[in-house]
């Protein structure tokens, strides 16, 4: 046992008097790029390399190196890459290598893309005329209009400039980029000018080059066109007619490229020039509720904007209106007492002709007895008759002209008692009788002469008008013929 505590308090002995030695850990590199692609030429703000990522997990302070590929490139934590690189499409490995003060280090790449960028094209130059509305009706221009020209790109372009040139005595250039308006500030210089266009990238390299040829025609060379009116003949109030301007003609001068008149302006004033109406169509139609006297004014523009003026007095006469014409024709002569009877005046015409002036009331008057049976807005009216015998009935029409009462019309109504219906059927047309419909055998028992005679002699004021009397002579063939009917009825 001696033995063993002697080994044991010499390796004690030997623990205590030797140094124990630290471990030192690696450090960690995190390089960034930001960004990490770019074009080239176009590095504003330049990508940066950044290594504050990276730690050291003893604390200990590290040194930052940065490497291009082997070659060093910067000792810094944080670096601005150059243009020398970004002006230049490629892939380049960036190295940075920590260390720390006790020699350990470690190292990582971060990559940046720079690609390579397009020579831009400009595929075709598309023109759109803008204002005034007449640059639309001509090709060329004139002092005052505008126009936009677009340069239409590649798919592929990217970011590139534009570049445009032209003659700045004559246009006057609002806005950038690939979509800009021109104004036309003169057009006496030249006559036909030239908008050229092309595009340059961020490293300087020019697109194609396109050029828009224009025509430009001086507006001092265009005299304005000559307005003039033709009017309607025999204008009255209330009647439709029309104004033409089909004899206007452009003014003497450069009427090359389609100078034309493109716009009418029309008013109808009174004399005093309060304005009734307005048309801006060539040959208009107007109407005119009253008469007097007026004034059309029409103001005539060619495509070169330039405007000429004429006016017209003219004189609305009033409307001759002929009366309508009152036709109680159609009325049925024979009505029954107590029962409803339907005048007609279907008949009844307008001779004006006109739908606005048409027949508006229809009024029956019965002059026999002073009374008023009806008005109506048609020309049929059902009225009942209480009193039998003639009645003199008259029919008034009053048209659309101040309701001005027409031509009237007089028929005589004879109104029986109902006992006497048959009438009606006598003076109707007869209709047939179907082959079907038996006759039913007479009943009646024999009637004597005498009384027939009788019976005549009290009704032929109800059964004649007196405007159809019978002659002298006819109560006796009358009875005669009853003698005859009598004997017929007795026999069957």
């Amino acid at each position: 046992m001696r033995k063993y505590a002697i080994v044991l308090s010499v390796l004690l002995l030997v623990s205590f008097s030797i140094p124990v030695l630290a471990v030192n850990n690696q450090p960690v590199s995190k390089p960034v790029v930001t960004p990490a692609k770019i074009f080239e030429c176009e590095a504003d703000p330049p990508p940066t390399l950044d290594g504050s990522g990276s730690y050291d997990l003893d604390g200990n302070p590290l040194t930052f190196y940065w490497y291009l590929g082997t070659n060093f490139y910067a000792k810094e934590k944080t670096v601005k890459v150059g243009s020398d690189i970004t002006d230049h499409a490629g892939t380049y490995a960036f190295t940075l290598k920590v260390e720390d003060n006790a020699g350990s280090s470690d190292s990582r790449d971060a990559v940046l893309t720079v690609a390579s960028n397009p020579i831009p094209h400009i595929d075709s130059l598309k023109y759109t005329a803008l204002s005034p509305s007449t640059i639309k009706e001509r090709n060329y221009l004139i002092a005052g209009d505008i126009f936009q020209i677009q340069a239409v790109r590649s798919r592929n372009n990217h970011g590139e400039n534009y570049t445009w040139k032209f003659d700045q005595r004559i246009f006057q250039m609002i806005g950038s980029g690939n979509i800009v308006k021109f104004k036309v500030v003169s057009d006496s210089i030249a006559s036909n000018p030239k908008i050229e266009v092309y595009a340059t990238n961020a490293c300087k390299a020019e697109s194609n080059r396109l050029e828009k040829d224009l025509i430009m025609r001086s507006s001092g060379q265009n005299s304005p066109p000559t307005s003039l009116i033709e009017p309607s003949p025999n204008i009255s109030e209330g009647k439709r007619f029309t104004m033409s301007s089909s004899s206007s003609k452009t003014g003497q001068g450069f009427n090359e490229g389609g100078d034309k008149i493109i716009s009418w302006k029309w008013e109808i004033t009174t004399l005093s020039g309060s304005i009734l109406l307005r048309s801006s169509v060539q040959n208009p139609t107007f109407k005119i509720e009253n008469s007097g006297a007026f004034v059309a004014h029409l103001w005539v523009t060619d495509s070169f904007g330039a405007t000429g003026y004429s006016n017209l007095p003219f004189w609305v006469t009033e409307t001759q209106n002929d009366k309508s014409i009152a036709d109680a024709s159609a009325t049925a002569k024979v009505a029954i007492h107590g029962r409803n009877f339907t005048l007609n005046a279907t008949k009844s015409w307008d001779p004006d002709g006109r739908a606005e002036d048409a027949i508006r009331r229809y009024e029956w008057l019965d002059l026999t007895y002073g009374e008023k049976l009806c008005s109506s807005a048609g020309p049929t009216c059902v009225v009942v008759f209480n009193r039998t015998g003639d009645h003199k009935i008259r029919l008034k029409v009053f048209d659309a002209g101040a309701l001005s009462e027409g031509i009237v019309s007089d028929i005589i109504l004879n109104v029986i008692p109902a006992s006497q219906e048959e009438r009606i059927s006598e003076t109707s047309p007869k209709q047939p009788v179907s082959q079907k419909t038996a006759v039913p055998e007479s009943k009646e028992t024999p009637i004597d002469p005498r009384e027939i005679l009788e019976r005549s002699a009290d009704q032929k004021t109800d059964a004649f008008p007196t405007s159809t009397k019978p002659a002298p002579g006819m109560e006796a063939i009358i009875a005669i013929i009853a003698i005859i009917v009598i004997a017929e009825r007795i026999k069957n």
